[in-house]
């Protein structure tokens, strides 16, 4: 079962999944509530078009990449000293001391978290989530744009619903 269905091709575009909608609602339901929970980030990947992977220049290199993720990492290391290392790491009280949102930021995401209807786990692992994304942004604050894409990473379950 590769890919997100019995077929494994429900999440690729160029191929067509045969499996029964009830097969594919069968198979998340496996997945679904507890454990889907648990997972800090899901991202849906397609397959990269020949012309994207052949195209130079366009897209940040490795090496950036490499130097954000050293950044976020060395940020990380300072707020939290010899103890937590990560973000990740972070327990309740540490997300209310480190992750602590501005005014309408916190309405914002109080509002999703209530429309998405999330659980308290995907509340913290959101927070922290969006901690990394705003460390990588080397911004000291999270703002609605971090807590954006934090969102985005959790639950996406709830789109493969046939």
């Amino acid at each position: 079962m590769v890919g997100g269905c019995h077929c494994g091709h429900l999440f690729d575009d160029d191929i067509e999944c045969s499996c029964s909608s009830s097969k594919v609602s069968m198979y998340f339901q496996k997945i679904a509530g507890p454990v889907v929970d648990r997972i800090d980030i899901e991202v849906l990947v397609n397959r990269v078009p020949y012309r994207d992977l052949m195209d130079k220049g366009r897209y940040e290199s490795s090496e950036r990449i490499k130097e954000r993720v050293l950044g976020a990492r060395e940020v990380q290391r300072k707020r939290f000293g010899t103890g937590l290392k990560f973000n990740s790491g972070m327990g309740q009280k540490e997300v209310q001391d480190y992750c602590a949102l501005g005014g309408e930021d916190e309405i914002f995401f109080e509002n999703a978290i209530k429309k998405l209807n999330l659980t308290a786990r995907s509340f913290f692992k959101i927070l922290k989530v969006a901690r990394t994304i705003a460390d990588l942004d080397e911004s000291l604050h999270i703002g609605k744009k971090h807590i954006l894409e934090a969102i985005s990473y959790k639950n996406l379950y709830r789109n493969y619903r046939v």
